[in-house]
């Protein structure tokens, strides 16, 4: 006899905004953190932005 297990998923409503060309790393940070994002998340973020080659600089994860 095998378990059934119910799993809900439930996705957040978030707000998306535009960042400008020539916006500093400080400003997407506050903007980022004004809409709620985790630190976790902000760290995949600046992550990804810099796979993508759109961030030239090097990223420090203390």
């Amino acid at each position: 006899m095998t378990e059934q297990a119910e799993i809900q998923a439930v996705e957040e409503t978030r707000n998306m905004f535009v960042v400008e060309q020539g916006v500093t790393i400080g400003d997407l940070v506050r903007a980022l953190n004004q809409i709620g994002v985790t630190p976790r998340d902000l760290v995949a973020i600046l992550q990804s932005i810099k796979a993508a080659g759109a961030l030239q600089a090097q990223l420090e994860i203390i």
